[in-house]
């Protein structure tokens, strides 16, 4: 339910900032200086280097794509922009007048590059089923194939409702055991509320070195993955790879164009940078905060730097305390959510930055009182029946309380990051986000009103490839109100069904509790009707 491969056979020839963040960064960090660039400088109207740059043609078919790619100056070419650094930019046009045609380019066998800094800053198409990209293939895909290979996605975005401030990178790679499937690590980055991606010009951007590859966007630091993350599996990003820019349209993952998406589609590239060297040691973060959470939980977030590669988060009970052991490290963002505290009671922190180099020296320390646990309505307010109840809305009230699920992490973390229910962007109607990585015996809490007594037919979307499962609805005192649901094979994880069931359910403010008995099945909402 991640990405699906980018790579085509003609390649062998020739990836979460939520609060408010500061305006884009266009320096490298310290310690790196240009090895090469494409400014795109050209007259308008021109073509890209073709010392630098193949343009593939022919359609994709390995991800179900239905665009055609091609090489002719009018779906790719140097456009004037004021936006653009020097008054230049490379514009791919997707359009819709001969079939869907677009472009995709790469480096391969030309500039081919093995660590250092990379920066690309381009604004984005959007629409239903357009899904635009920059990313790296290893070079010696012609020898060994995909994924083993390996394959970087710096920028990757897909034109779902849900997407419009989302960017996505991620590492594709070989596992260790037969059939030597994609092994997948990703993470998305969330701008600030209210932008997208389609209307200015953003930074994404890697720092690339032995063993390590960090993900930023705007400056803002979003993932870190690690060869030691990878135990036996192979670890092929110590290894040349080459740069691909291209916009696809349509496909299995982002679905494909309807009556809403608009043609041509444009995406800009200001330029494209490969900066050479070694990273500096960190300064210590800045403008560090706190705030209450969820129940029994504390909010850290500060401004990270371009020059960190994680963080370590330290706790005392006391003010100005040693820093003493950290309670976390590896943190590959600018936010922390502390958990399981103890209510009521006063915590102090400071936060460091970490990279190659060293640790930096501590933020300043701030204090914040854990909040008392309380499960509420998450928009504090019960979710009225009849009605849809959107099942990504839970209750508040953290672990134990409102939910409870097999580990700790959001592994999409696109929506409410630091609460443990997985949760994915979602393409049924309404858009959204669903229930996903469901397990068995995980269960989860909806405070509901309602507003008369009686029997309702009840309407879940859900969605499944394989067997799929079954869930039932509970009352607060564990009574079963419907019995077995089941959920069969929907014919993949985005075909969405309604599967239906009845309760009878008294009037009022009441809770309803969600209970997944066996688990393989996203679910997105559920609608209440009166019989």
């Amino acid at each position: 339910m991640t990405s699906l491969p980018r790579f085509f056979a003609a390649a062998t020839a020739a990836g979460v900032c939520i609060m408010a963040c500061p305006a884009a960064q266009a320096a490298p960090p310290a310690g790196y200086t240009l090895s090469w660039s494409d400014e795109f400088h050209q007259d308008p109207g021109a073509r890209a280097d073709d010392s630098s740059w193949n343009f593939e043609t022919g359609p994709n078919h390995a991800n179900g794509e239905s665009e055609i790619y091609v090489n002719d100056q009018a779906h790719g070419h140097v456009a004037a922009d004021p936006r653009a650094t020097d008054g230049r930019a490379f514009q791919i046009l997707s359009t819709n007048t001969n079939g869907f045609e677009s472009v995709r380019m790469s480096t391969a066998h030309k500039k081919p590059f093995q660590y250092g800094f990379v920066e690309a800053r381009i604004q984005l198409p959007y629409g239903q089923g357009i899904w635009p990209a920059f990313w790296m293939l290893g070079e010696n895909i012609g020898q060994v194939g995909w994924p083993a290979c390996g394959e970087i996605d710096i920028m990757e975005n897909i034109g779902l409702k849900s997407w419009e401030d989302r960017n996505l990178s991620s590492l594709h790679s070989a596992g260790a055991a037969p059939p030597h499937g994609d092994l997948t690590k990703n993470a998305p980055y969330v701008l600030p509320k209210g932008q997208r991606f389609t209307d200015s010009y953003h930074l994404f951007q890697m720092q690339w070195v032995k063993d390590s590859i960090s993900f930023y966007v705007d400056g803002h630091l979003y993932e870190t993955r690690t060869a030691a993350e990878y135990g036996d599996n192979p670890y092929p990003f110590n290894a040349p790879f080459f740069f691909l820019i291209n916009t696809a349209v349509g496909g299995e993952w982002p679905g494909y164009p309807d009556k809403t998406t608009i043609f041509p589609q444009k995406m800009l590239v200001d330029y494209v940078r490969v900066y050479k060297g070694a990273p500096a040691a960190p300064p210590a973060p800045k403008g560090p905060s706190a705030a209450p959470g969820d129940s029994r939980q504390i909010a850290l977030t500060w401004t990270s730097d371009i020059n960190a590669t994680s963080y370590n988060i330290y706790r005392n009970e006391k003010r100005g305390e040693p820093l003493g052991k950290p309670i976390a490290t590896g943190i590959a963002a600018e936010t922390f959510m502390d958990t399981d505290l103890t209510p009521r009671a006063k915590y102090y922190y400071r936060i460091a930055a970490v990279n190659g180099a060293g640790v930096s020296k501590p933020s300043e320390e701030i204090a914040m009182t854990a909040p008392p646990v309380v499960e509420a309505p998450y928009h504090d307010a019960p979710a009225p029946i009849p009605g849809v109840v959107q099942l990504e809305d839970y209750d508040k009230g953290g672990e134990g309380v409102a939910y409870h699920d097999t580990d700790a992490v959001n592994h999409d973390a696109l929506y409410r990051p630091f609460q443990g229910v997985d949760l994915e962007a979602c393409s049924d109607t309404g858009g959204g986000y669903c229930i996903a990585w469901t397990a068995d015996g995980e269960w989860l809490k909806y405070t509901v009103h309602i507003a008369s007594a009686g029997k309702y037919a009840i309407a879940i979307r859900a969605a499944a490839a394989g067997k799929g499962g079954v869930f039932h609805l509970e009352d607060a005192a564990g009574n079963d109100l419907t019995g077995p649901i089941t959920v069969g094979d929907t014919g993949g994880w985005e075909k969405w069904v309604s599967v239906t069931a009845q309760a009878t359910l008294p009037a009022g403010t009441q809770t309803l509790k969600l209970v997944e008995d066996q688990a393989g099945y996203n679910l997105n909402s559920m609608t209440f009707t009166r019989l």
